[in-house]
């Protein structure tokens, strides 16, 4: 294995036993590329080792996985630990998905290709919104759960941890790079990625690897999606502040959550003509320029304290 290239897929997990299970099977069943070795990371944030069993019933896989726990509680503390795990292990390239998804057959090999066809060091696959129950129209007709996916090749100013990969190399002898006092709200990895593009990285699109995220019944609910955008909004501001604040951005972040809060207001009142989606659609961006303003404070969420999904 020593003259192999080594992809590491960090996983953070905490009590999801049927979504650990599920990603860990569909990672044994994706193609490795000629010339690579693929290594797991899993890192489990519950103190109790909670996800030791699934590791324990999975371990016929022909998967190479390296398994630990975190007892800290909080994201950055757990992506930390994976990503110094990787390194530990020695790993080329540091792939991030959630424990809530599934990967395709070829995600690995469209990852890798992604990378060397763009030469780009942070190249994000599609993750494709797959519900638990037969959702409503509204959800259907609001497209609120599925995130965008953008043409090969799309240049990003932003990332996220739900389905990306990053040449090891460009964090040099940071290991743990994630904020660690970002610890329940979020945003960390919009951090994380943010400050990398500031430093020149680029950030492409691949939507050819795809991996898919399970929309349990818990987040099927119009009030989860307004918190969802309040939580968006909210996080972009904190980021704002720990990345570039100052007196002129201040001002153009307020300005455009007054903005997105006009304009969602605007659409509330034409839902009222053209129906309840609509009615949606800008409560959403209400609640989205709203986080934009309040993040201006330093105000986090605890949204990562709930566990949605099993």
């Amino acid at each position: 294995m020593s003259n192999l290239n080594v992809a590491t897929a960090c996983v953070a997990s905490y009590k999801r036993p049927a979504g650990l299970e599920r990603l860990l099977r569909s990672l044994a069943d994706t193609e490795v590329p000629d010339g690579w070795h693929f290594r797991v990371v899993v890192v489990d944030n519950d103190s109790e080792a909670s996800a030791r069993a699934t590791i324990t019933l999975l371990s016929e896989l022909d998967l190479d996985v390296v398994y630990e726990v975190e007892p800290r509680q909080g994201i950055p503390y757990a992506r930390n630990r994976t990503t110094e795990l990787a390194f530990e292990h020695g790993t080329d390239e540091l792939i991030f998905i959630d424990d809530d998804e599934w990967v395709e057959a070829d995600w690995l090999v469209e990852l890798i290709e992604g990378r060397r066809r763009h030469q780009c060091p942070i190249v994000m696959g599609s993750v494709i919104a797959e519900f638990e129950d037969t959702p409503p129209a509204w959800a259907i007709e609001t497209d609120a759960y599925q995130r965008r996916i953008r043409p090969d090749g799309t240049e990003l100013d932003f990332a996220i941890t739900a389905n990306v990969i990053v040449d090891a190399t460009i964090l040099g002898e940071d290991h743990r790079p994630f904020d660690e006092s970002l610890r329940f709200g979020g945003g960390e990895d919009l951090l994380l990625f943010q400050r990398l593009n500031r430093d020149g990285h680029r950030i492409v699109a691949v939507p050819g690897a795809r991996a898919h995220e399970l929309v349990p019944n818990s987040r099927v609910n119009k009030a989860w999606l307004i918190r969802r955008h309040y939580r968006r909004g909210l996080n972009r501001s904190v980021v704002l502040r720990l990345l570039n604040f100052s007196a002129r951005t201040v001002v153009k972040r307020a300005a455009a959550s007054v903005y997105e809060m006009t304009a969602g207001t605007t659409t509330v009142l034409a839902g009222f003509a053209r129906g309840p989606s609509t009615r949606l659609r800008g409560r959403m961006r209400v609640a989205y320029g709203f986080g934009l303003l309040l993040g201006l404070t330093g105000r986090q969420n605890n949204e990562y304290k709930t566990i949605n999904g099993k």
